[in-house]
């Protein structure tokens, strides 16, 4: 066994290096432990070091302090690292950190009041390859890398059926063009059918538009504008601080295919995983067997499929 010491459960501070028995810094270099089933291993110790610290202030392009930014640390060699949020007054603090040269990366997602803001990386860099690494040393503080956040763009629309009832639950997914770039943002329809996606850089995007965030399954997925392949979608320009509007979907209805599942004797079988796969090979839907054995395999393009059934499977 490796044998792992870290704060965080219950320790009156949380400023302690993550260790592995012997001293070791990492998993990789860490002595394992030999057990054996009924006796005792002792004297498996450890003596902890405390933690680099960097700290700073989150702010926006007007001044404003942010609360609610992830801020991520982590190392530039080993990846490991720590986090923090930034509080009601902008600040923030990353602890717990060993000796050495560190990325820093600020985003939305850990409550702040709006997610238009871009993914930044000290100091103002748009990609962690780009950005300035920050020098810690273990027992010191490392203060004032205070960003400066910059809004981005946004992209809105509603999302309809084909007969022009809005559909709420839809999942929208903005990703760059033809690959160029790294990443994707995302966004819900809600009840009245319109949404947001938020916090994009300069550049072009294809909009994917899916069932599966609270809607009902029986959509065929569409791609900005109007078009039913990834291929054929027609790119989205966006400028960071400015709203693209009027991205708006129509989606039609899948085909379905339904059955039930029974077992030698005819008992009804749930929790049997039922895919509809391509000729070529492509899974198109998933279900699983429900009460009474029955299923169903929704939003289905026109087209042939063979249907497969399986006990061992990682959904329910």
């Amino acid at each position: 066994y490796t044998v792992e010491f870290s704060a965080g459960c219950g320790s009156a501070s949380d400023n302690w290096i993550v260790q592995w028995w012997k001293n070791a810094s990492s998993y990789q270099t860490a002595t394992p432990v030999p057990v054996t089933a009924g006796k005792t291993v002792a004297a498996i110790d450890a003596s902890m070091q405390p933690g680099g610290i960097v700290t700073g202030t989150v702010k926006s392009n007007t001044g404003a302090v942010l609360s609610g930014i992830c801020v991520f640390a982590y190392n530039a060699t080993t990846g490991l690292g720590n986090s923090a949020t930034s509080a009601a007054n902008g600040t923030y603090s990353v602890i717990g950190l060993a000796t050495g040269a560190y990325v820093v990366e600020f985003s939305t997602g850990c409550g702040s009041a709006s997610q238009n803001w871009l993914i930044q990386y000290w100091k103002g860099s748009a990609t962690a390859d780009l950005s300035t690494t920050v020098s810690v040393t273990q027992g010191k503080t490392t203060s004032s890398v205070s960003p400066v956040m910059e809004p981005g763009g946004v992209i809105t629309g509603t999302v309809k059926s084909s007969t022009g009832a809005v559909l709420q639950g839809i999942c929208v997914t903005a990703g760059p063009a033809n690959g160029a770039g790294e990443g994707s943002w995302s966004g819900v329809t809600g009840s009245n059918g319109t949404y947001s996606v938020a916090g994009l850089p300069t550049g072009s995007y294809v909009v994917a538009f899916e069932p599966g965030c609270g809607s009902g399954p029986n959509w065929l997925a569409q791609w900005s504008k109007d078009s039913s392949t990834l291929a054929g979608a027609q790119s989205v320009s966006v400028k960071a601080g400015s709203t693209t509007a009027g991205v708006h979907a129509a989606l039609l209805p899948g085909g379905e295919i339904t059955g039930t599942v029974t077992a030698p004797g005819g008992a009804d079988l749930p929790g049997i995983c039922v895919y509809a796969v391509t000729r070529g090979g492509r899974t198109m839907a998933y279900a699983s067997s429900g009460t009474g054995g029955a299923y169903v395999l929704a939003g289905l393009p026109t087209g042939s499929y063979d249907v497969e059934f399986e006990a061992a499977c990682e959904f329910s």
